[in-house]
């Protein structure tokens, strides 16, 4: 009678595999953390954060919402810090607009700590809620922050490794814009 610890060698190899597998892949948390509809609410082109009342534009800048596909389409553009704020006063000034439900006149850059709350760790790169943001690429994003102590940096987020960061946002960079209001 054959040991429980007896088999052949192919079958050993495939489970030695799995067992290096699964120690240097953990598993990816669950993306969204959350359940998107607990988190946001969701209209159109836009999406309320229910815990911070901010409403944010579901794509991002360069791109356009399709309410027949559901999704971002088109390509988000890279802007400067310094476009990025012009082109948030030019957004409102023009009523430009995404889609008609967009246009408001308080449209601006996201503070740090507002673009921040958006990093989902669930999710893997990009590390955004994409039922919320479909199609959001993946990268730095502007915030409207700058960085005091060194005024040619603004502070930047990095949806690619949830990391919040001053370094690399050297205000002469291109990066992905998303604007946000205050909710009523």
């Amino acid at each position: 009678m054959a040991s429980i610890f007896q088999m052949n060698k192919s079958t050993a190899q495939f489970i030695v595999f799995i067992v290096l597998f699964l120690a240097f892949h953990p598993a990816q948390a669950s993306c969204p953390s959350w359940p998107t509809t607990d988190r946001y609410a969701l209209k159109d082109g836009e999406v309320t954060d229910k815990q911070s009342g901010l409403i944010w534009q579901r794509c991002s800048v360069g791109q356009s919402w399709s309410p027949v596909a559901n999704t971002c389409t088109g390509n988000a553009t890279l802007f400067t810090y310094e476009e990025s704020l012009v082109l948030a006063k030019t957004f409102n000034s023009q009523k430009v607009s995404i889609h008609p439900s967009q246009v408001d006149p308080r449209w601006r850059m996201p503070y740090v700590r507002e673009l921040a709350r958006l990093v989902d760790r669930g999710c893997e790169i990009p590390s955004i809620d994409l039922v919320a943001f479909p199609a959001s690429p993946k990268g730095w994003f502007w915030t409207g922050s700058v960085y005091v102590s060194y005024p040619t940096f603004a502070w930047v987020v990095y949806f690619n490794t949830e990391r919040v960061n001053s370094g690399g946002g050297r205000r002469e960079r291109g990066y992905w814009v998303r604007l946000v209001r205050n909710g009523p």
